[in-house]
């Protein structure tokens, strides 16, 4: 038997964090639990020394705002945006799946018929998004999952203005 005591699970306002998926320009995304619904959660977190500054803070909220009221299937989507003490956050749908820049790394070039179906959901998601005034400003293959289902999801609005 572990004598060890275990240390408690961080949380973040009312999500437990399980671990690191990701980090970009504006802080780090974690897999975590929100267990009021019981479900994963992606948790875009503001970095610290970007929490500091009003103008980095008001983008970060600005990012959850403005996709949150925009609903497409091959858009991620937006539960909640918060604030634990100083750490700023944006609770998203967890995707199951890699990157179109992962793909390309691992398998190359796609095929054109896959590399066509990917545009065309990411151009119905743009479509969406330029519908409700925005602009993402931040259009990679990094930028876009390819879920279970491959359907290409539209991620991080982070450099995102309205029109």
């Amino acid at each position: 038997m572990d004598d060890q005591p275990k240390t408690p699970p961080q949380r973040l306002g009312i999500y437990v964090l399980q671990r690191a998926i990701g980090r970009g320009g504006m802080g780090s995304v974690f897999l975590a639990v929100d267990p009021t619904l019981r479900r994963h959660v992606a948790l875009k977190v503001l970095a610290p020394e970007l929490a500091a500054d009003p103008d980095y803070v008001a983008r970060f909220r600005r990012e959850a705002t403005s996709l949150a009221r925009i609903r497409h299937p091959n858009l991620v989507h937006i539960y909640a945006v918060g604030e634990d003490g100083n750490r700023h956050f944006i609770a998203m749908e967890y995707l199951k799946g890699h990157t179109v820049a992962e793909i390309l790394r691992q398998r190359g070039a796609l095929p054109l018929p896959v590399a066509a179906r990917i545009l065309g959901q990411v151009l119905a998601a743009l479509e969406k998004v330029h519908a409700a005034g925005i602009v993402h400003r931040d259009l990679k293959p990094a930028n876009i999952m390819i879920d279970e289902d491959q359907r290409a999801i539209l991620m991080d609005f982070g450099l995102a203005k309205p029109r």
